[in-house]
């Protein structure tokens, strides 16, 4: 396991924290440690690239900041399982998005009811000052770990009947299409990297402060009017996203522009 491309070189620029770093992260993607199984100790790190222990905690520490590991203290520094890639390409409901990953997914109900729509909600649902919107918060589950929340909201003459409903396991898009014949046409997306909050660390069995990735998105009909604003959060350790991108032209303004 410890060939001699596996040991750091102190001759190198490049630094030896950062140098343990890739040796344990070659030999994870090749299989050398496997999912689930624990790395060697720290004293045994230290003694295997003959490194300080300092170079040993911030290599470790990088490792889990990036997913690849977990460290439970007192116990040791433990393989993640593979992230989840979920298609960004494909407008879907929360729920089916689980199933496309793993048969062996659901969702839990977590808040559902009435609230005041903050500015952006209102913003990006087009309301009027002072109008509530229906707020449905959930968990979702991959192999019975949870890996997002979601906080969905909608008018009260799209959603209000929600609020009644069996929601659990249950894709909303389905019920909002069998109930008000509203079905998702578009949606406009931004990822971008928050960081758990007290509740959501509670709910995603995570640490405070741990980096998440954030799917804020508004959902339009096909009419083109906006019918749902949601923020999904998702664990940054479990969740990987693919991207497909098309090279072709496109008529902005009036103009033909090569893209």
């Amino acid at each position: 396991m410890y060939s001699e491309s596996f040991r750091t070189n102190r001759r190198s620029v490049i630094p030896l924290y950062y140098q343990v770093k890739e040796i344990l992260r070659e030999q994870i993607r090749a299989g050398q440690f496997a999912a689930g199984e624990m790395l060697p100790s720290v004293s045994e790190l230290m003694e295997i690239y003959d490194v300080s222990r300092h170079v040993v905690n911030r290599a470790l520490t990088e490792l889990a900041t990036e997913g690849l590991i977990v460290s439970r203290k007192g116990v040791g520094s433990f393989v993640n399982p593979p992230r989840f890639t979920k298609q960004l390409a494909i407008l879907g409901s929360f729920t089916r998005s689980l199933k496309a990953v793993s048969n062996d997914s659901f969702t839990r109900v977590l808040r559902r009811e009435v609230v005041d729509a903050e500015p952006k909600v209102q913003q990006a649902l087009e309301l009027t000052t002072g109008e509530q919107v229906v707020l449905i918060e959930r968990v979702g589950y991959v192999n019975h770990e949870p890996i997002a929340v979601t906080c969905a909201y909608y008018p009260l003459t799209v959603g209000g009947f929600l609020l009644e409903k069996e929601l659990a396991n249950q894709s909303l898009y389905s019920l909002l299409a069998e109930e008000k014949g509203v079905e998702p046409y578009q949606a406009d997306m931004i990822l971008s990297v928050t960081f758990a909050t007290i509740e959501q660390a509670e709910v995603l069995d995570v640490k405070e402060g741990f980096p998440l990735v954030c799917n804020r998105g508004i959902t339009c009909d096909q009419t083109r009017q906006p019918f749902e604003y949601s923020e999904l959060s998702y664990r940054s350790d479990r969740v990987e996203f693919a991207i497909t991108s098309f090279r072709r032209s496109s008529e902005v303004q009036g103009k033909l522009v090569d893209l």
